[in-house]
């Protein structure tokens, strides 16, 4: 029996989210939104990332705030995951069909709990096969935390992947306890910058620190990526 009210509440509501969480999954409800990347050199398209939705029978087109910390901690987060990436990465193949090359990439975010799931990497290389898209434009995103948190046994995951041919990305650096030390050993081939930083872009200081890091990144053999960078107001200089 829960005394409190507003705590009472709350209980409840995760409940009956993760009820619908789990109907949705059978109805297969979970659709990629897919975000452009662009490649600030040519201006032009360089793939997508693909954002998740939850089509809600009653509240409509849901965004991951609304549901991701309940997946994730009723461990549904890896079937919501896999729906994802699957339609994804067909998506992906229709691209390279209709333009007749294989040039574009998705990004797929990856939770920390998803990542570390037995076998989950056996089936994203199945996934990535059957659908007959090349590793390379197969994009795997994971936020800072995961590496901080799960720490050798993430790296050892990462690195399998790079093995493999797909690419990691590193999604909200700058938001933890990031150190050089941590970035230095993990096997990512571009970064995210968070958006705190590219929000400040237009100021001298803000400019200089994204101008910096990102010869600093491209030195070391790897991209940037800014997040929320927007063309005509970002990207000016």
């Amino acid at each position: 029996m829960i005394s409190d009210p507003a705590l009472h509440l709350t209980v409840q509501q995760q409940f009956e989210t993760e009820a619908e969480l789990r109907a949705a999954i059978e109805q297969d409800a979970f659709e990629p939104y897919y975000q452009p990347i662009v490649d600030l050199e040519t201006r032009a398209i360089a793939g997508f990332e693909a954002l998740v939705r939850w089509h809600h029978p009653r509240r409509g087109v849901l965004p991951p705030a609304a549901f991701l910390e309940v997946a994730e901690t009723s461990g549904l987060i890896d079937a919501i995951g896999k729906q994802v990436i699957e339609k994804a990465l067909a998506t992906l193949r229709t691209w390279h069909e209709a333009l007749g090359r294989a040039t574009l990439t998705i990004a797929v975010n990856v939770s920390p709990r998803q990542l570390c799931a037995p076998g989950f990497v056996e089936w994203l290389l199945a996934a990535v096969t059957k659908c007959g898209v090349p590793p390379e434009t197969v994009k795997v995103e994971i936020t800072e935390s995961a590496v901080l948190d799960q720490g050798e046994k993430t790296l050892a995951i990462l690195s399998r992947l790079r093995g493999v041919g797909l690419q990691v990305m590193l999604d909200d650096f700058g938001t933890g306890f990031s150190s050089l030390s941590c970035l230095y050993q993990i096997p990512a081939q571009a970064i995210k910058i968070d958006r705190s930083f590219v929000a400040a872009i237009d100021t001298q200081r803000g400019y200089d620190f994204v101008r910096g890091w990102s010869i600093w990144r491209m030195r070391w053999g790897s991209t940037s990526c800014a997040k929320g960078s927007r063309p005509k107001r970002n990207t000016r200089r």
